[in-house]
């Protein structure tokens, strides 16, 4: 007696299984589908991590290049500060251009 006598039959279903419906033809297809649209979101984790860089690359040259007199902390803090500060601002914006263009994408 082989083993393949006593395997199941791929297309009988199991018992305690529905069989499987039969695939709808082309006819059946037409009158039930209705058309999709495909809207492109943005990816908000992009838009904020973008600002995010942005606003520390903006940071940076500034403080460097504006010295407002001398101060008693040194370059080093001055530049965190700023860049610390400025990447908040650029992740607010970068969240604020992804809900822009989310909404300009549902149109």
């Amino acid at each position: 007696m082989s083993s393949d006598q006593n395997a199941p039959d791929p297309d009988q279903p199991a018992e305690g299984r529905p069989a499987p419906a039969p695939a709808p033809d082309a006819e059946e297809l037409e009158r039930v589908a209705t058309p999709a649209t495909v809207r492109r979101a943005p990816r908000y984790r992009g838009f904020v991590m973008a600002g995010v860089v942005l606003g520390i690359l903006v940071a940076v040259p500034t403080v460097l290049l504006w010295r407002g007199g001398t101060n008693e902390l040194g370059l080093g803090p001055v530049v965190v500060f700023t860049g610390l500060t400025l990447a908040v601002l650029g992740a607010i914006l970068g969240a604020v251009a992804a809900v822009v263009a989310d909404r300009r994408s549902r149109r």
